[in-house]
């Protein structure tokens, strides 16, 4: 009985961790987003993040670049989505340590690619110029 129950114990935490580790699937959805943005990450209705992706960057640099960027606020999100989006819209540093992150992470990739670093900076500047 007592190996019995042992066995019960370990298959449990088996389970749980096997659960715990089981990768998240982010939905990629490629529509029209907002002029002059291609990219953005939200919620669905199960708590999980959704990628949307502008049809202009589909097959180009930009698209890789773009879900770059989008794909490390999906990996932000991984605790849970609707509390980073909620705390994303209304704490301006908390957002913009967060955009910094995933700016970084597509520069990045762009310097990689062959782009110019400076200008790819002050496209960084521009876009917290407002904050």
């Amino acid at each position: 009985m007592k190996k019995l129950i042992t066995w019960l114990i370990i298959i449990g935490l088996f389970l749980v961790v096997a659960t715990m580790l089981k990768p998240r699937h982010t939905t990629v959805v490629v529509m029209e987003v907002a002029p002059m943005v291609v990219g953005r990450t939200t919620c669905d209705v199960d708590n999980h993040p959704v990628v949307f992706i502008d049809p202009r960057v589909i097959g180009t640099n930009e698209e890789r670049f773009t879900r770059i960027h989008e794909f490390t606020h999906v990996h932000q999100m991984a605790n849970d989505c609707k509390l980073f989006a909620s705390r994303y819209a209304q704490d301006k540093y908390f957002r913009v340590s967060h955009e910094l992150e995933a700016y970084c992470a597509e520069l990045k990739e762009k310097v990689r690619y062959g782009e110019n670093a400076d200008a790819a900076m002050h496209f960084v500047k521009n876009e917290f110029a407002e904050v």
